[in-house]
């Protein structure tokens, strides 16, 4: 059990350094400008992702067949995370100290991008798209 959590993020640090740079972003954004820029870069980052993720699909039986479902997949999987990120930069803007903030936001990444592949897998099999 434990060479696989090891092995998965060892394979998986790129993505949790994303999703820490993403909160951070939207958090500066909504600490400096206010939530109608953070929520038009959340979507801005969304819709790219959400490109990237119909392009560099694994499963090219969904990307030929049902491409319009595999889109509509992989937005709610990213958005679930986004969605997370911005709800909780509404309360973490309230705490004055900077290390509390960070350190809190880092525990809320962790946690989100730990169950943010039981999600996508819910979104997927709910979907009708693929289960396992």
């Amino acid at each position: 059990m434990e060479e696989f959590l090891i092995g998965s993020f060892k394979n998986s640090w790129a993505y949790y350094l994303l999703a820490f740079a993403v909160a951070e972003l939207l958090l500066f954004l909504k600490e400096r400008k206010g939530l109608v820029p953070e929520i038009i870069v959340a979507s801005v980052i969304c819709i790219a992702l959400t490109v990237q993720g119909q392009y560099q699909s694994h499963s090219s039986w969904a990307a030929e067949n049902r491409p319009v479902l595999l889109a509509l997949v992989n937005f709610l999987s990213i958005v679930m995370p986004l969605f997370v990120f911005v709800a909780v930069n509404e309360l973490l803007v309230k705490i004055r100290k900077a290390v509390q903030k960070h350190i809190a936001l880092l525990v809320v990444v962790l946690a989100t991008m730990f169950v943010w592949p039981l999600w996508a897998l819910y979104v997927t099999c709910a979907s009708g798209l693929d289960c396992l």
